[in-house]
């Protein structure tokens, strides 16, 4: 979510570059380029930012429906539903446990 965040502010930064671009005592490329700039990063930090929320809830769901069928989440099982790694699973699974979205009753 920080990503997601930052990506936005970034990429109104790279705008409100463009819109000084006139006024630049350095000229107008200056403002254009840094403004370039802003925009490509915060696009690609919203683009990560995106695609990190859509994993943890994608192991979120996950989680819930293995909890609800079996009793515990496997990690391996959820991992390989979502298509990551075990690692990032677990870590995303923990994430969520802490924010009370998961129970804590899971097991391997």
């Amino acid at each position: 979510m920080k990503r997601l965040v930052w990506g936005i502010v970034v990429a109104v930064l790279g705008l409100a570059s463009f819109a000084g671009a006139s006024g630049n005592p350095n000229g107008p490329e200056a403002s254009i380029t840094a403004g370039l700039m802003c925009v490509t990063g915060g696009g690609v930090l919203i683009w990560f930012g995106q695609k990190q929320r859509q994993h943890e809830q994608q192991v979120g769901e996950t989680a819930l429906r293995l909890l609800q069928e079996c009793g515990h989440v496997p990690c391996d099982e959820l991992a390989r539903t979502v298509r990551l790694g075990e690692y990032q699973a677990r870590l995303i699974l923990r994430k969520l446990q802490l924010k009370g979205l998961v129970p804590l009753r899971v097991e391997r």
